[in-house]
């Protein structure tokens, strides 16, 4: 998941380019969600790199490798992220919440700020995902994840019973309350 100000979601997104050229990840499917609302973006590639429209690859039915969408819809998102067995994402903290906490989906993380770094490395110490940082430690993490899942699913599920869903929006309400007990 592409996620973040342009700066951020244009430096991951160029992480990830670099990942996908590795030759352990030419049969690896993957949807990426660019985070940004551009139609243009939506597109299918062939395991030979031939880029094709959504509607086009369903009618001759394509066999994929990579789904680019500019925005995923909440049902979408919600969608893949149930179907998947692992997210690559950058490392921001809404992203791992959702992903760690609410799907119970190991992550790998590429961070590009020391933050997100610092994120990485707290769900790596709880066995929630692991840390890469270039393009040949994401290759090993997915093995790694893909042959180790029952501990990881263990951690994830032990973390996301404890998990306060909506956390942000139950604080910005609670915020808002006070705010508004104050006038």
């Amino acid at each position: 998941m592409r996620t973040g100000n342009k700066s951020t979601n244009d430096g991951t997104g160029e992480k990830y380019e670099q990942v996908f050229k590795q030759d352990e990840m030419r049969d690896e499917k993957r949807v990426v969600s660019h985070a940004r609302k551009d139609p243009s973006i939506d597109r299918v590639l062939d395991k030979d790199g031939r880029s094709y429209l959504i509607s086009e690859a369903i009618e001759k039915k394509i066999d994929w490798i990579q789904i680019d969408i500019g925005y995923l819809s909440d049902q979408e998102k919600n969608t893949v992220l149930n179907l998947c067995k692992y997210a690559v994402v950058n490392g921001s903290h809404t992203v791992m919440g959702e992903i760690l906490g609410d799907k119970a989906k190991p992550i790998i993380g590429m961070p590009v700020y020391d933050e997100h770094t610092n994120q990485i490395k707290w769900a790596e110490e709880k066995n929630l995902g692991i840390l890469a940082n270039n393009e040949k430690q994401v290759a090993s993490a997915i093995t790694t994840i893909k042959n180790n899942y029952s501990k990881f699913e263990e951690s994830l599920h032990e973390f996301s019973r404890n998990f306060v869903r909506n956390g942000a929006e139950n604080s910005a309400k609670i915020a808002n309350d006070v705010l508004e007990n104050k006038k």
